[in-house]
């Protein structure tokens, strides 16, 4: 049976107005697998390391009373574990969070570290460290550690018991990134107008550069497919070129 562990609702069934902590063990909770209405992705850490700390975090404060539910005051928690290592198991004082905000943390106690996010900013957001894959999500093949979004805002999970990783660094080999994320058809046609345009993996410019291409030059015709937000807010495409993909700044496309 698969197991999920998320932050779900405060003990008066609202999204705000409760007391800290956990006041009736449910509020931060493990519970079965189930297909949300809005769908899922998944994010899954290309290392079983980060997988299997993400898994560990989610369980600790899944069994920690103090650590309740609150959208009003979500990012307490996360001031709280910042004290004790990012450890969720270790907070002692009552504190709140939301579903978003606790995956946050859980990042963070797997040393991954991301700017406050929500359900509807946290996929570009966390694909931006280069430390995930963004998947289909297949009921029969999640792994522990898996993180779960919905397609639309709404709710985010942690499984916390799927099938089982290897516990070496990078043993997984993950799929292609861009698998099940982002339309490979080509919408529109666009012009490079910089001098020499890099390619990247991932929309933002500290990730790593494709391996196909070079610096694209000035004046180049490129296949625009589709648009992603990296993590700083910026605008990049993601492009076909030579039958290959990648994500370049969107600035420097006429």
């Amino acid at each position: 049976m698969i197991k999920i562990g998320s932050a779900r609702i405060d003990e008066n069934g609202n999204a705000t107005g409760g007391l800290a902590g956990d006041q009736t063990g449910k509020e931060v909770a493990i519970e079965n697998y189930y297909n949300h209405r809005l769908g899922w992705w998944v994010l899954r850490a290309k290392s079983a390391t980060v997988a299997n700390k993400l898994a560990t975090a989610m369980k600790r404060a899944c069994a920690n009373s103090h650590i309740g539910y609150d959208q009003s005051n979500r990012e307490s928690l996360y001031a709280q574990a910042m004290k004790v290592g990012y450890d969720p198991g270790k907070v002692t004082v009552a504190c709140e969070t939301d579903c978003s905000a606790l995956v946050r943390v859980c990042l963070a106690y797997a040393g991954v570290y991301c700017g406050v996010f929500n359900t509807a900013t946290m996929i570009p957001i966390i694909l931006a460290t280069g430390k995930f894959d963004k998947l289909a999500c297949n009921p029969d093949d999640l792994y522990t550690g898996d993180i779960l979004v919905t397609k639309t805002q709404g709710h985010t999970v942690i499984v916390t018991s799927g099938k089982m990783r290897t516990s070496s660094e990078n043993a997984y080999t993950p799929a292609n990134p861009t698998s099940g994320t982002l339309s490979k058809t080509v919408e529109r046609e666009g012009t490079v107008t910089a001098g020499a345009l890099n390619v990247r993996k991932l929309p933002g410019k500290s990730n790593p550069l494709v391996t196909f291409t070079g610096p694209i030059k000035y004046g180049t015709k490129v296949g625009i497919c589709d648009t992603a937000k990296a993590s700083d807010g910026s605008d990049w495409y993601y492009i076909k070129l030579n039958g290959h993909y990648g994500f370049v700044s969107a600035k420097y496309i006429k």
